[in-house]
Parts: C-alpha cells; sequence; structure tokens
C-alpha cells in the first residue's frame, strides 16, 4: 500500500472525527494550556517574590556594613542576572506572541495554540539552562570574595563551589532531557496531528 492509499484512508469519512469528538479534544487541549499558563503565572509570582526578599537581605546587609567592597561587587550581577532573566519571563509571558487558549477554539486551532505553547515552553527552557550557565561564574566569584573576606574557610569553599557546580549541572541536565524526551516529541506528534487535519 502506498502513501497515497495511506492518504485517502485517512481523509475518508469514516475515518473523520466527528463534530462532537473535535470538541472534546479541543476542550482537552484548551484544559492543558490554560493549566499550564496557569501554572507559568504561580511560578512568575513566586520567582519575583523570593528575588524581592532576596534582594532587600542584601540591601540589609549593605545598609548595615556587614558586606566587604568584594562582596558587594559581586553581589550586583549575582542579583541583577536573575533580576533580568525574571522580567525577560514575564514579558514573553505578557506578550501578545504568548498563546492564550480559548475555548472556542477549532481543533486545527487548537492544535495550533499547543505547537505554539510547546515551542515557547521549549525557549523558555533552553532560556533557564543559559541563566544556569551564567550563574556559574558569578557563584564561583562570589565564593572566592567569601573566602578572601575570611568568612568561610578554604575547605568549606571547596565545598560550596562543588555543591553549586554539581546542582547547576544536573539542573542543566534535567532541563536538557525534559526538552529531548517530553517537549520534542510532542513537538512531532503535534506538527503530524495539525498536518493531517489540514
Amino acid at each position: 500500500m502506498n502513501d497515497d492509499d495511506l492518504q485517502q484512508i485517512w481523509k475518508s469519512p469514516r475515518n473523520e472525527p466527528g463534530e462532537q469528538r473535535q470538541r472534546q479534544w479541543t476542550r482537552g487541549f484548551i484544559r492543558k494550556l490554560q493549566r499550564a499558563r496557569r501554572l507559568q503565572a504561580l511560578w512568575l509570582v513566586w520567582t519575583f517574590a523570593a528575588l524581592t526578599g532576596i534582594s532587600l537581605l542584601v540591601l540589609l546587609q549593605v545598609f548595615l556594613g556587614k558586606l566587604t567592597p568584594g562582596l558587594a561587587v559581586v553581589m550586583g550581577p549575582l542579583l541583577a542576572t536573575p533580576w533580568a532573566f525574571g522580567i525577560h519571563f514575564l514579558r514573553r509571558f505578557r506578550s501578545k506572541d504568548s498563546p492564550k487558549p480559548h475555548t472556542d477554539l477549532p481543533l486545527v486551532d487548537a492544535l495550533n495554540v499547543a505547537l505554539r505553547a510547546n515551542h515557547a515552553a521549549q525557549a523558555r527552557l533552553r532560556t533557564i539552562r543559559l541563566l544556569l550557565c551564567a550563574m556559574l561564574p558569578i557563584l564561583t566569584g562570589a565564593i572566592w570574595q567569601l573566602h578572601v573576606a575570611g568568612k568561610v574557610s578554604g575547605r568549606e569553599a571547596r565545598s560550596m563551589a562543588v555543591f553549586f557546580i554539581a546542582a547547576l549541572t544536573i539542573s542543566g541536565a534535567v532541563i536538557t532531557l525534559r526538552i529531548l524526551l517530553g517537549l520534542k516529541p510532542q513537538e512531532k506528534r503535534l506538527g503530524s496531528l495539525v498536518r493531517s487535519f489540514e
């Protein structure tokens, strides 16, 4: 059986999903997309709350004079980098191009919205992986300044460095696996569904 025969069978009336079935699929897609968007909004709220708390704590330490000049210099990029990435994520979330699912979409449009949401999730995870890479030299500098200031011993500084390198490496690996094993196969499935319905 050649490709033309398979295409004819796929497009035959008996194989076409009914209108009710299409509405069920659409509602399922939309519910998942809306849930993912709510979780993203909660993640943004938590991220900015955590960044605000940490920033206020650092400012308090500066005000009380508990930070050496070297540590104060390192704390700038250590705080500015996650703030910059957080603002980037917020702008992307509020962007007009950000997928905003509606319940009255036709099935093909819902599939396209799901495909765009998949692409956005991949871009978001790649950006987080970039943030982890950017934080590595900044954290290294912060640990070195802690050691120079006499806040931690050489042994403690080495332990902290090993811990942060391991944590960032594992996090980066988990993100990569999430993209390769979760989002990429989902992207292929959604793409083939969109093409089949079109």
